[in-house]
């Protein structure tokens, strides 16, 4: 059993991410109670952040407070912790992965509206394709919430919508499609190498395109790369 200095400490840590996600933009309670009020994941996050002021910075250090403290992955985090107290983390972290999807892709995506905070809808002249509307370093944002949301995913399916929930479970099986070299579905550190991959970023432009999954309206791309991973090849 941990010590209760180990204890008080685990406390410390879980109570500076919750604060570091709040100034990335996140109330918890809010952004639960939107989870099914949306077709597709990634506009339901984005949308999740209408109006609210963002900085996807801040999200990037409660992630790194709780992995270097806890682990990396889910498994590990529900070994050290116990499946109570690490399930608990591991909800906060899948919650934390949609939120780092949802305020990149707000402040690229939607920035029309009161003081620049977004009205609900893609900006016209966006195009998730171009480096210029949603930059390389904002797309690794985007894919490592990704992944840490589908590492975490049985943490929050309940709360998701059946048709969300679902898509979402198709696509971790579908990310180990031979056809994609790389696999940008299970790396949750911007810093790996795989983030700069040409093929990868393209991979998750192509999955924020896409109509199913993302926040806009492709249905089809190139062969052989299955839909909606081939959107802007």
């Amino acid at each position: 059993l941990m010590s209760s200095g180990g204890q008080s400490a685990q406390k410390v840590v879980q109570t500076r991410a919750g604060i570091y996600a709040g100034k990335c933009g996140l109330d918890f309670l809010d952004f639960v109670s939107k989870l099914d009020q949306a077709p597709s994941p990634f506009s339901l996050f984005m949308g999740a952040f209408r109006g609210v002021a963002v900085d996807p910075a801040h999200c990037q250090t409660a992630q790194d407070l709780i992995e270097t403290s806890f682990g990396t992955t889910g498994v590990q985090r529900e070994a050290l912790l116990g499946p109570r107290v690490g399930g608990n983390v591991n909800l906060f972290m899948a919650v934390l992965g949609m939120t780092k999807i949802g305020v990149q892709l707000r402040s690229a995506a939607d920035v029309d509206g009161a003081g620049g905070n977004g009205n609900g809808t893609v900006d016209a002249g966006y195009d998730s394709c171009d480096p210029a509307s949603l930059s390389d370093g904002a797309l690794a944002g985007v894919g490592t919430g990704f992944a840490l949301l589908l590492d975490n995913l049985t943490a929050i399916t309940s709360s998701l919508s059946n048709g969300n929930a679902t898509l979402l479970d198709g696509l971790s099986a579908a990310c180990s499609d031979p056809s994609i070299a790389t696999n940008p579905c299970t790396v949750t550190s911007a810093s790996d190498p795989i983030w700069s991959d040409p093929t990868t970023l393209m991979i998750v432009r192509s999955l924020v395109k896409s109509q199913n999954l993302g926040i806009e309206s492709c249905t089809s791309g190139n062969p052989p790369i299955p839909y909606p991973f081939n959107c802007c090849f």
